[in-house]
């Protein structure tokens, strides 16, 4: 099932509103990386007030990777129930500025870094409740409601299990 509202009969859209297994390939407007977001559920897009809300409908299977809510690049792939994403347009191309991520939140590589680093070769990964990733700040903030966070990045020799963990991969303006 697909709802779509368009702005003024344009080519564009205002409303999006799918429910299913539903598969979305498009391009960062600034690198042109391919990317995927992937839901046996509901998607919502609201282009007027530039959010996309995912959830995973998919209660029987919701401890396998193959039934779960995921967003993809060529540098990671995000898991989780729950995934809000705020947009906004730079030349007249979306770019997401901001994403919050809850219930079994698994993040594989980093999809996040502006490095390329195949993701057969990452294996950093991180377990949290919740997660928010604020591009402006280039950071990841993980939190957990219940048991702790995990982050383990095997590059850097770091492991670390916290009730919550924020990630930069800036410092003095470098990417680290």
């Amino acid at each position: 099932e697909m709802i779509i509202t368009k702005y003024n009969n344009k080519s564009s859209w205002q409303k999006i509103d799918c429910r299913g297994k539903i598969l979305w390939n498009f391009e960062d407007h600034k690198s042109g990386e391919k990317q995927t977001l992937f839901c046996y559920g509901s998607l919502y897009l609201d282009d007027k007030d530039k959010w996309i809300n995912l959830q995973n409908l998919s209660i029987q299977n919701a401890n396998d990777k193959n039934y779960m809510l995921y967003w993809e690049n060529s540098k990671g792939k995000i898991y989780s129930d729950t995934m809000l994403l705020r947009y906004d347009y730079i030349d007249d191309k979306p770019q997401v500025n901001y994403i919050s991520l809850k219930g079994n939140v698994i993040i594989v590589g980093n999809p996040f870094s502006k490095k390329h680093l195949n993701k057969a070769e990452d294996n950093r990964y991180a377990i949290a409740d919740q997660a928010e990733y604020i591009r402006e700040d280039e950071k990841l903030y993980l939190l957990s409601e219940v048991d702790k966070v995990y982050y383990y990045d095997p590059l850097k020799k770091i492991q670390i299990s916290a009730s919550a963990i924020e990630i930069s991969w800036q410092e003095d303006g470098k990417e680290i």
